[in-house]
């Protein structure tokens, strides 16, 4: 299958659940919260907000080694990944976004560099006419 082309089944199925699928990223919008669903909302950030690797699963060997116990087991049976302490740290450190980069990116319509991001814009004259004639 090439990247970025799916099958119209999977497109429908897609659209369906809210899920906009990318070349390396997928974008889920089908979980919301509204501000009075408290528990709702924590739940949603403390999803969003986990950290990349469960540090249950992670030990340290008698030799020193750091060993992951997987979530799953692959294939072949393998159900530990085990590194040496430095290679380890340089893995983890590649999960650490650069400082002073933005992990949100606008593309299209909302990108910042847009040619035509005035004409999106809401004018607040507009906005006012809008408000009196809802009122009126």
């Amino acid at each position: 299958m090439t990247p970025g082309i799916l099958p119209f089944a999977l497109r429908v199925r897609l659209r369906r659940f809210k899920i906009a699928p990318g070349d390396f990223v997928s974008l889920h919008a089908g979980v919301a919260a509204r501000a009075d669903q408290r528990q709702k909302l924590e739940r949603l950030c403390r999803y969003i907000s986990r950290p990349a690797i469960s540090e249950r699963r992670l030990s340290v060997t008698p030799n020193g080694n750091v060993r992951y116990q997987l979530k799953t087991p692959y294939r072949d049976g393998t159900t530990h990944v085990i590194f040496e302490p430095l290679d380890f740290i340089a893995r983890l450190a590649a999960l650490v976004p650069k400082p002073r980069v933005n992990l949100t990116r606008f593309h299209g319509v909302f990108a910042p560099n847009r040619s035509e991001a005035e004409v999106t814009k809401p004018q607040a004259e507009s906005i006012a006419v809008t408000a009196s004639t809802v009122r009126g």
